[in-house]
Parts: C-alpha cells; structure tokens; sequence
C-alpha cells in the first residue's frame, strides 16, 4: 500500500532566497542575482499568474495587520517587507472602501 505524504508549509515563514521556486512562491529562480527593484518586479509578475503566491501573501498581510508573528528571511529581506507593506495599505483602503459602501 503507497503512503500518502502530507504537505506541511510554514506560511509563517516567507524566505527569499533564491532556487526554492515553485514551492516557495517567494524564491527567485536559482543563481538569480536581480537587484531590489528586479525582486520586486518578479513579484508583481508571480502575483499576477500564481494563485499559491496570492493566497499565501494574503496570509501573511493578516499576520501582519493583526499583530500575529511572522519572519521574512533571505537576501530580498527588505523588499519583501516592502511588498507586504503594500498589499496591507491597498487591503485597508479596500477594506475602507467596501465600509462606506455598505453605510450608503
């Protein structure tokens, strides 16, 4: 009888180095030597097609908003703090937005 392997993933952890890809959604590819704004860029590109990067940012966006512990490690460290901060102010302006709607 095959055994059934069970997928454990730490979405508490978000480690950009590089050669993790796909899954890591947050690696670059290996021997990847883009600079901060290239890393960015590669993001911006993954989020558009990589539901697994979405959902697991999203994850992180709560941890964040919520105080709740989380670590970002790697050689984009700062870029990815960069981006998390991002897609937490354009979840509150959305979240904002959706508010007043409902009080319309």
């Amino acid at each position: 009888m095959g055994t059934n392997p069970t997928l454990i993933v730490d979405t508490t952890l978000v480690n950009t180095s590089p050669g993790g890809y796909p899954s890591n959604p947050f690696a670059p590819p290996a021997g990847w030597e883009g600079d901060a704004e290239a890393y960015v860029q590669l993001m911006r590109e993954r989020f558009q097609r990589a539901p697994w990067l979405r959902q697991w940012l999203g994850m992180v966006a709560f941890y964040h908003r919520n105080g709740r512990p989380y670590r970002v490690v790697g050689p984009w460290r700062e870029a990815m703090v960069g981006i998390i901060a991002a897609v937490c102010r354009r979840l509150e302006r959305s979240r904002v937005e959706e508010d007043a709607s409902i009080d319309e």
